[in-house]
């Protein structure tokens, strides 16, 4: 059964269209993530499934139910801040217990849920500091209690981790994602870092613009991006775009690039295409930097191509190197072993991974 869900929803703000058309499911358990640039509408549609912004069209439901005009505070939810928002005159207990005490909470249910929600997050020892004597990860952790002990149906996070330094960040989005799997919770989670999206999601909407390009699992959204820009945002390196055209070479689906009179075939007969392309259509041939590598592959039958390029730069992560080269008049990353000795305006012999391509529409950038 849908635990939450978004029909038809519109928000302007004066002349602005902010959201278009939104329509997803959330099931119980799911953890989804919204996605996308700053200014797509993520937070604008968390704020209206939270209450605290008005949709201008739509309508948000929670267990089959419309609550459009139902208060915050009765959608049986829970939500946790960016900025945190903690009472800074107040304990660690007290703030996350105040909403029970206002909700008149009896004490000794007011003390378990405490106890029970303090182990949970490791912040026992913290009970009778204020919050100005803790660190960021500790006060995001009270954050997290506050909303844990109301035990909602609906857990919303508004970009919870991007005050906190980098090692911190992982550690906390280790913690959420365990938090979930031990709780079983729904959670609805915004983000524009799409590597804290892929580790946590069981389902993520990727936005842009007000609507959503694609909403689906984190492996089917890396696979099978529907358009350029999901293939793009998705994934780290980004995807590698060549731009190009489809032709029949001697019965068998080309790809073709040509340049400054070099011209790159790329076989693409095994690609299944969803829109059949038409001779000499414009596409952009889409191939994501960890299939372009130092090794050769045979995937399903699927051969890689080989090329000798040369390589213009070249950063290294310490577990494998991400090297940029010169292709078809443009530029295309790579991932190489740290073990691979690679020199810079020394060609390289470079192995595509043609199993693993994506095709779009030159015009539409969608994917065919």
């Amino acid at each position: 059964m849908s635990v939450l869900e978004a029909k038809n929803l519109y928000k302007n703000f004066g002349t602005v269209e902010v959201l278009k058309d939104i329509n997803l499911s959330i099931d119980e358990g799911d953890f989804l993530v919204l996605v996308g640039p700053s200014g797509c509408g993520k937070s604008t549609l968390l704020n209206i499934t939270a209450g605290l912004e008005d949709m201008s069209a739509g309508d948000i439901m929670i267990d089959d139910a419309v609550v459009n005009e139902v208060p915050p505070k009765d959608r049986d939810i829970a939500m946790v801040f960016q900025s945190y928002a903690l009472y800074p005159t107040m304990t660690v207990e007290k703030n996350i217990t105040f909403g029970m005490k206002v909700r008149k909470v009896p004490q000794a249910l007011r003390k378990e849920a405490l106890d029970r929600v303090a182990g949970l997050l490791h912040i026992d020892h913290l009970l009778d500091r204020k919050p100005s004597q803790l660190s960021g990860g500790q006060r995001q952790r009270v954050a997290m209690g506050r909303a844990l002990v109301r035990e909602p149906r609906i857990f919303l996070f508004d970009e919870p981790l991007s005050n906190l330094d980098a090692k911190l960040r992982i550690q906390m989005r280790s913690e959420i994602k365990q938090l979930h799997q031990r709780l079983g919770t729904t959670i609805v989670y915004v983000t524009h870092d799409q590597t804290e999206a892929m580790s946590l999601a069981t389902k993520i909407a990727v936005m842009n613009g007000g609507v959503i390009e694609q909403l689906g699992a984190p492996q089917e959204l890396y696979d099978t991006p529907n358009s350029v820009f999901v293939a793009d945002f998705i994934g780290s390196p980004a995807m590698n775009f060549i731009k190009g055209q489809v032709v029949d070479v001697a019965g068998n689906a080309c790809f073709v690039s040509t340049h400054e009179g070099t011209e790159v075939r790329v076989p693409i007969g095994h690609y299944g295409f969803t829109d059949q392309p038409v001779e000499g259509q414009d596409v952009i041939l889409g191939v994501r930097p960890e299939y372009i590598t130092s090794n050769a592959t045979d995937h399903h039958g699927v051969a890689s191509m080989d090329f000798d390029l040369t390589p213009k730069l070249m950063e290294t992560t310490g577990f494998d190197q991400h090297v940029l080269f010169d292709f078809c008049g443009g530029e295309i990353a790579g991932r190489f072993s740290s073990k691979i000795e690679v020199v810079i305006d020394q060609p390289q012999t470079v192995h595509i991974d043609l199993s693993t391509i994506s095709i779009f529409d030159g015009k539409s950038e969608r994917r065919i």
